[in-house]
């Protein structure tokens, strides 16, 4: 999959001080990103905890049978957290009625990229009867690398800007006095795809996804360094 790389050194305010100039280095990358993340719950809520747990069980044994007949297997899906809690109905500021206890399991499949078992998970999940609505994001696998990298080229950008703002103010750069992470993080909030289709497909009215027409946008990868260096007349 072809990576666009695009380096960015955003200008920036620059605080002058004696003896000192604070600068902000940045760094940004858009990748294509390379793997589905697909996260779901199951859940059951009944009077009595036992039972509670015992539906769950039974759901999510059918859930999990279903996404084993479309091809995913079990180092593909896995169990993030497990809850069980008395639920209330409130019908008035202090009135509450006790509606059972509802057992919940938040759940993810996680595999490259791929448009055919994307489109088998998508009929696995909402062809369940147990599955609402689930959550797929688009991501960069080797994000905290890339993030590394980034991190590097901010710091080469902060020193660049300190030492053209040195230079416009007539003093030269000696030392490195602090520097921190401003910002560090990858951002695929804008190549995800909310399906809380579950409940309308069984009713005929939500079309399927054309996945063979799904393109997703690229991850956003950035990095920010505040720095603070140390200067005195040349």
């Amino acid at each position: 999959m072809k990576t666009t790389v695009a380096v960015a050194a955003v200008a920036c305010a620059v605080q002058a001080l004696a003896g000192k100039i604070q600068v902000k280095g940045t760094a940004e990358r858009m990748v294509d990103p390379d793997t589905i993340v697909c996260s779901f719950s199951v859940s059951a809520m009944h009077q009595e905890p036992e039972k509670a747990a015992a539906e769950f069980a039974l759901r999510q044994n059918a859930v999990l049978s279903g996404l084993f007949s479309a091809g995913f297997t079990t180092n593909e899906v896995a169990m993030h957290t497990v809850s069980m809690a008395p639920e209330f109905e409130y019908s008035g500021r202090a009135d509450k009625q006790f509606k059972g206890f509802r057992y919940e399991a938040a759940q993810r499949v996680k595999f490259a990229f791929d448009r055919l078992r994307l489109a088998r998970l998508y009929g696995a999940l909402s062809g369940s009867e147990h599955v609402d609505s689930f959550r797929v994001d688009f991501v960069r696998q080797d994000s905290d690398a890339l993030l590394q990298e980034l991190r590097q080229e901010a710091v080469a950008d902060a020193i660049r800007k300190a030492n053209e703002y040195a230079r416009g103010f007539g003093v030269a750069v000696t030392g490195l006095e602090q520097a921190t992470d401003a910002q560090a993080s990858a951002a695929p909030s804008d190549s995800c795809v909310q399906f809380s289709v579950a409940a309308n497909m069984k009713r005929g009215i939500a079309p399927t996804p054309d996945f063979a027409q799904l393109t997703p946008q690229p991850v956003r990868l950035e990095s920010a360094i505040l720095a603070t260096f140390q200067t005195e007349q040349p």
